[in-house]
């Protein structure tokens, strides 16, 4: 019980009701990623358990790598996660195995492939997986190894961001998943928010992504968040060429009056600015915060524009620094503190920033 209590309130999960990857759908793999956390927590358990009870000088420290043969391992998974079929169980965790071929590890990442195989035997270094957010490691790897795979079923996380932001249009105007042709050119739209009354739209581009797990991922997603920025900007370009076209579709015969703008929406990764400040580049939460306080869409886009929505200096947070001294000398490290309350005081802020702002 102790095992199961903890590995549930360890692991983060991405909330994705059905996504199916090499062994079976998200079910599956949630029972079995569990099997594999309290695997490593019994382990830990146990070898803490003895040295505590025999005095043994360092033995938790040398025991930290669970060493078992691969069959034992796999019945070991079987009888946690109560999964019989152990063609699957095995299809699992041979996906997580640290490649042995000395070409395909050096593009591999123990930090996402953490099973090590020495003959017949997994090396299981039980800390790290423990500390890892297992589910977001495991679909960085799916993208990586099994691209085809991952692709064909990325569209389910915008799906479930667009019904997020949904919930928040009730009684408003808007189109979504909207799709035009004209002249030969294609252009897909996730949202259009029209406010007839300020004469503004808005047009929503939405990306979802995998946390970042490195710091070459970190580039990545920011590249990532910048392509977006400059899809935006196509599409503005697109609807204004062809406003009649729109104002006919939109039964909205005053369009050539309206200014269109665009927000770029990010779920999963939001850390970076956006290199124009006329298309606000936002995180999921943050966005489906100022969509429900603010009073319309102008001012929806006008509040976000001003990056006030930002945490602020010496209210949510302080610059500071640390020392590390050791043998080298002593060394002072720039740092960012959270202030107490940080996250309930910036939550509580936005509320009040978006219901209020003129």
């Amino acid at each position: 019980d102790l095992i199961a209590f903890t590995g549930r309130y360890q692991r983060d999960t991405l909330e994705i009701e059905s996504f199916n990857y090499l062994w079976g759908d998200s079910e599956l793999t949630r029972k079995l990623l569990d099997a594999l956390l309290y695997r490593c927590l019994y382990h830990l358990l146990c070898i803490h358990t003895a040295n505590y009870k025999y005095g043994f000088v360092g033995g938790f420290e040398q025991s930290l790598v669970l060493v078992i043969e691969k069959s034992q391992f796999i019945k070991d998974i079987s009888d946690l996660s109560h999964i019989s079929d152990l063609d699957k169980i095995k299809t699992f965790l041979e996906f997580l195995e640290f490649p042995t071929d000395f070409e395909k590890a050096k593009n591999a990442d123990a930090a996402l492939q953490p099973l090590f195989v020495h003959q017949e035997s997994y090396f299981i270094p039980c800390f790290h997986i423990i500390e890892s957010n297992l589910e977001r490691n495991l679909m960085t790897l799916l993208a990586r190894n099994e691209s085809k795979l991952f692709d064909k079923q990325s569209k389910k996380f915008e799906e479930k961001m667009v019904s997020k932001i949904e919930e928040k249009l009730l009684g408003k105007l808007y189109k979504k998943n909207y799709k035009k042709r004209i002249n030969k050119k294609d252009q897909e739209f996730d949202f259009l928010l029209i406010d007839e009354k300020n004469k503004k739209v808005l047009i929503i581009e939405l990306r979802w992504m995998i946390q970042p797990a490195d710091p070459r991922e970190v580039i990545q997603k920011t590249k990532a968040c910048m392509e977006k920025v400059e899809k935006i900007k196509q599409k503005k370009e697109f609807f204004l060429e062809n406003i009649s076209e729109f104002a006919k579709d939109l039964e909205l015969p005053l369009l050539h009056e309206y200014s269109v703008d665009g927000i770029v929406v990010i779920d999963g990764y939001s850390g970076c600015f956006t290199e124009d400040l006329t298309i606000p580049l936002v995180p999921m939460e943050i966005f489906n915060i100022a969509l429900k306080k603010s009073k319309d869409f102008k001012s929806l886009y006008q509040s976000l524009c001003t990056l006030k929505w930002l945490p602020q200096e010496n209210i949510h947070f302080k610059f500071s620094s640390y020392t590390l001294d050791n043998k080298e000398g002593i060394f002072h490290v720039p740092a960012i503190e959270l202030l107490d309350g940080y996250a309930k005081n910036y939550l509580k802020s936005l509320d009040s920033f978006f219901l209020e702002y003129e």
